[in-house]
C-alpha cells in the first residue's frame, strides 16, 4: 500500500477511535466508570467506617474508594447484623472500625459485633458524646451469656446512658422499691457484655439529662459487663456467664460499676465508685474483681466501707450459704460469698494511656501518651503528636513495611487480614505500631508475626490480632530476640491490647473460614515470647481455640499445637491483666528475674487426659511478685471417661509452681497474694488440680465445681507461705 494512503487510513481509524473511547467513557455504549479515588498514602484509613454528628458517613473501602452516605443508626446497624452472628463471625475476615468525629450524637444506639472497633476521635474522652448506648447483647441462649463475646471493644469517648427510647414501661410505683430499683437499674444501664480480647479504654459514662426522663428523678448512668436478667436454667435473675475482662481509664460520674457475673475482671487507672463492686451493692462478679490504681468517686473509696489488705481476712465468706450457680446478679441474693476484690492504690511503675489515633484538617495522626510513674486515677491522655506516620494498606506488601519501619516512620494498619512472609520488625527506639479493629497478621513461612528488637527501646504496641500460621514459629510476638538483652528502665517498651491464637479463621489466602480443615489449623511453640528487660504488658489474651469454624467441640491435641501462652525471660518484666487458655503445656512460664505479674486468668486444656500434669504457671526466676492470680480447669469427660476403653482424667499436682532453676527442691524467691483454683463444670467436667501453690492448698475439683480454692494470701516469701483466705475483702469496719 502507497505510504501516504496507509497514513491517511490510519490516522482516520486513530480519529475514529479516539470518538469512540470518548463516547464509550461518556456512557453511551453503557455506563461509564470512573476509576476508583486512590487517596493520598496517609490521608484516609482503608476499610473504615467514619460518622459524624450531622448523620452522615463515610467509607474508605480496601481499594482507596470513597463512599459516602445519609443515616448512620442504619449503617451501625447493618454492620452489627454482619458481624453479630457467632457462627458466621467468630473467624470471618471482616474487621470493622467505626470511627466518630467529635461532637453529640443524640439518640443513637450502637451495638458492637465481633472484630468491632468503636472508637471518638477527639482529643479527650469528652469531645465525642453519645446520647443513647453502645452494647453488646447477650448470646440467645441466657446459660452462655456473653461467654463467647470476643474481639470488640470502645475507646476515647463519653456514653451518656439514654435507654429513654427502648423502653416502654413507666416507674411510677413507689410502694415497690426493689422492683423499681431494678427496673431502674435496667433502664439506666449501658450494658457492654463481653469475655476475653475485649477492652474498654479511655471512656467516660454518665447519667442523661433528667428533662429527657421526667418520670425518674435518679438519671444514673450505670455501666454493667454482663447481663443483667437471663434466665439460664430457669432462674429469671440469672445472667448467664461471662469470663472477661479488662478496662482502663473508665470513670463513671454518676452510677455504678456493675460486674454481675463476670467471673474475673482487671480494672486499671479508672475512676468510679469502687463500693459498686460489692455483690451487696448490686456489682457482681463470681471470684476474682482486681481494681489497681484506681479511685473511688471524688476519689475516694466507699463511705463507711473499707477495704481490708492483711494477711488475715477479717470478714470470711459465709460458706454455708454458697449459691452453687454463682451466676446471679440477683441484688438481694446475700447468701453467696463475695468475690475476692483486690484494690491496689497504685499502678507501680512507670505507664502511659495506650497510643491514640487523632483527625484533624482530614488527616489522621498518632497521639503518644507521656509516661506515668505510680499512678492513681485517670492518667493523663495528652503527648506526643506524631507526624512521621505511614498507613499501611491492604496491599501494603512487608517489604515496605519493614523499610518504613527501619527509616523510624510510626505505623497505622487499617483493619483486614494480613499474610505476610516475613516478620514486621520493629528495629528503631520509640516506634509506635497500632491498628484499630482487629487487625490480623497470619506469618506463612514458620517466623514470628511480629519482632521488637533488642535494642530497640521505648516502642509502642498495640491493637493486633496474631494467628498461627500452617507453619511452626517459635512466637507469633517476639519482644526482643536474645534473653535478658535490651530494654530501659526510663522508657520501656509498652505492649497493650495484643490477642493472639492458635486455630480458627484462615491460615492461608483464600480459605473459607467456615470450613474446618483439620491439617491446616496453625502451630507455633509460643504465642508470647518476652526476652527484652522492663517491657511492660498491658493486657493480653493468648488463645489456643478450643472450638474453631463452625466446629464447636474442638478437634483434640493433635490440632492447633502450641506449648505455652506466654514465656519470659527478660528481667524485671511487669505484666498487668494477663489471660492464657489452653495451651498444651505450662500456660505461663517465667524465667527472668524480678518479674512483676497482677491479675492472670488461666485455663487448662479441656482436651487432655492421662498424666498430662503441666501447672498453669511455672516461675522460676527470682525475686518474682504475683497477684490475683487464677487457674481453672475443664476436663472434659469426652476426652476420659466417655472413650471406650475409658482413659484417666489429667490429675494436676499444682496449680502454681515456683521454684529455683539451679536447685528444684527449693522454692525461688517470691512473693504471692492471692492465687487460686476453679473447677468449672461440675456436671460434665473430671479430673482434679490436687493443690494451689507448691502442693499446698486445697484441692479443686467435680465435688467444689465453681468455688474458688485459695492460697497465698499474702506471702512475703512463698518458701513460708501458709494458705489463709483471701487477703482482701469488702468489710464492714468503723471509719478511722
Amino acid at each position: 500500500m502507497n505510504l501516504k494512503i496507509f497514513l491517511g487510513v490510519g490516522g482516520t481509524l486513530v480519529v475514529i477511535g479516539a470518538a469512540l473511547l470518548i463516547l464509550w467513557a461518556v456512557g453511551v455504549f453503557g455506563p461509564a466508570r470512573p476509576p476508583p479515588r486512590k487517596p493520598p498514602t496517609g490521608k484516609k484509613i482503608l476499610n473504615t467506617y467514619t460518622l459524624s454528628p450531622n448523620n452522615t458517613w463515610t467509607y474508605w473501602d480496601p481499594e482507596g474508594t470513597e463512599i459516602r452516605g445519609i443515616g448512620i443508626q442504619q449503617l451501625a446497624n447493618d454492620l452489627f447484623v454482619t458481624q453479630k452472628y457467632k457462627a458466621e463471625a467468630e473467624f470471618a475476615n471482616t474487621r470493622v472500625v467505626i470511627f466518630l468525629l467529635p461532637g453529640r450524637y443524640e439518640q443513637l444506639h450502637l451495638q458492637v459485633g465481633y472484630y468491632t472497633s468503636v472508637v471518638g476521635l477527639g482529643a479527650q474522652a469528652t469531645d465525642t458524646v453519645v446520647q443513647g448506648t453502645i452494647e453488646v447483647p447477650n448470646h440467645s441462649d441466657p446459660c452462655i451469656g456473653a461467654l463467647e463475646n470476643n474481639f470488640r471493644n470502645i475507646a476515647n469517648l463519653t456514653i451518656e446512658v439514654d435507654t429513654s427510647t427502648l423502653f416502654s414501661d413507666d416507674i411510677t410505683d413507689p410502694e415497690a422499691p426493689t422492683v423499681a430499683d431494678r427496673t431502674i437499674r435496667q433502664r439506666l444501664t449501658n450494658y457492654f457484655r463481653v469475655s476475653q480480647a475485649s477492652p474498654i479504654r479511655n471512656i467516660h459514662v454518665k447519667g442523661t439529662d433528667a428533662a429527657k426522663q421526667p418520670h425518674i428523678s435518679d438519671v444514673r448512668g450505670n455501666f454493667a459487663v454482663s447481663q443483667f436478667t437471663g434466665g439460664c436454667r430457669r432462674r429469671p435473675d440469672s445472667g448467664g456467664y461471662s469470663s472477661g475482662g479488662f478496662m482502663a481509664n473508665v470513670a463513671l460520674s454518676a452510677g455504678e460499676m456493675r460486674f454481675g457475673t463476670q467471673q474475673q475482671f482487671f480494672s486499671r487507672n479508672c475512676d468510679y465508685n469502687i463500693r459498686s463492686a460489692n455483690p451487696e451493692m448490686g456489682g457482681g462478679g463470681a471470684w476474682n474483681i482486681y481494681m489497681m490504681g484506681c479511685v473511688g468517686e471524688t476519689g475516694q473509696t466507699a463511705v463507711g466501707r473499707k477495704i481490708i489488705s492483711t494477711a488475715v481476712n477479717k470478714c470470711p465468706p459465709n460458706s454455708s450459704d454458697v449459691d452453687d450457680d454463682n451466676d446471679s446478679e440477683d441484688i438481694d441474693d446475700a447468701g453467696r460469698p463475695p468475690p475476692l476484690i483486690t484494690w491496689k492504690e497504685i499502678t507501680p511503675g512507670l505507664m502511659a494511656s495506650i497510643p491514640q489515633i487523632r483527625y484533624e484538617h482530614d488527616t489522621f495522626s498518632i497521639l503518644k501518651p507521656e509516661l506515668v510513674n505510680n499512678s492513681s486515677g485517670l492518667l493523663p491522655v495528652e503527648g506526643e503528636k506524631l507526624t512521621n506516620v505511614f498507613i499501611v494498606e491492604p496491599n501494603t506488601s512487608i517489604k515496605t513495611i519493614n523499610k518504613k519501619l527501619a527509616a523510624g516512620v510510626n505505623l497505622i494498619f487499617s483493619p483486614w487480614v494480613y499474610h505476610f512472609d516475613e516478620p514486621v520488625r520493629i528495629t528503631q527506639s520509640g516506634s509506635v505500631v497500632m491498628t484499630l479493629g482487629y487487625a490480623t497478621i497470619i506469618p506463612t513461612g514458620g517466623h514470628p508475626a511480629i519482632v521488637v528488637a533488642d535494642d530497640a527501646e521505648g516502642v509502642r504496641l498495640s491493637g493486633f490480632l496474631l494467628q498461627a500460621g500452617k507453619k511452626r514459629s517459635e512466637a507469633l510476638l517476639l519482644v526482643g530476640e536474645h534473653p535478658r538483652d535490651g530494654g530501659s528502665q526510663s522508657n520501656p517498651t509498652i505492649i497493650y491490647d495484643i490477642f493472639s491464637r492458635v486455630g480458627g479463621g484462615e491460615i492461608e489466602p483464600g480459605d473459607d473460614p467456615a470450613v474446618v480443615n483439620p491439617d491446616f489449623l496453625g502451630t507455633c511453640e509460643t504465642m508470647v515470647v518476652v526476652n527484652q528487660n522492663h517491657t511492660i504488658l498491658d493486657h493480653i489474651w493468648c488463645w489456643r481455640a478450643d472450638h474453631v469454624g463452625s466446629d464447636q467441640s474442638g478437634l483434640g491435641t493433635e490440632f492447633a499445637r502450641v506449648d505455652h501462652a506466654v514465656v519470659v525471660r527478660g528481667d524485671r518484666v511487669k505484666m498487668f491483666g494477663v489471660f492464657a487458655e489452653n495451651a498444651l503445656k505450662e500456660q505461663i512460664v517465667w524465667e527472668g528475674d524480678s518479674g512483676e505479674l497482677y491479675f492472670q486468668q488461666s485455663t487448662l486444656p479441656s482436651d487432655v487426659s492421662g498424666d498430662w500434669d503441666y501447672p498453669g504457671t511455672r516461675v522460676t526466676g527470682r525475686d518474682f511478685k504475683g497477684s490475683g492470680m487464677g487457674v481453672y480447669s475443664f476436663f472434659s469427660n469426652k476426652h476420659t471417661v466417655d472413650l471406650d476403653p475409658p482413659v484417666a482424667a489429667p490429675e494436676v499436682p499444682t496449680a502454681f509452681l515456683v521454684f529455683n532453676e539451679d536447685d528444684e527442691e527449693a522454692a525461688a524467691t517470691a512473693e504471692i497474694e492471692s492465687c487460686f483454683t476453679v473447677f468449672l463444670d461440675a456436671q460434665g467436667g473430671s479430673g482434679v488440680i490436687k493443690s494451689v501453690l507448691n502442693g499446698r492448698g486445697p484441692s479443686s475439683n467435680a465435688s467444689n465445681a465453681t468455688k474458688p480454692q485459695w492460697c497465698g494470701t499474702l506471702c512475703a516469701d512463698v518458701n513460708d507461705c501458709e494458705c489463709q483466705l483471701p487477703f482482701s475483702q469488702w468489710c464492714d469496719v468503723e471509719e478511722d
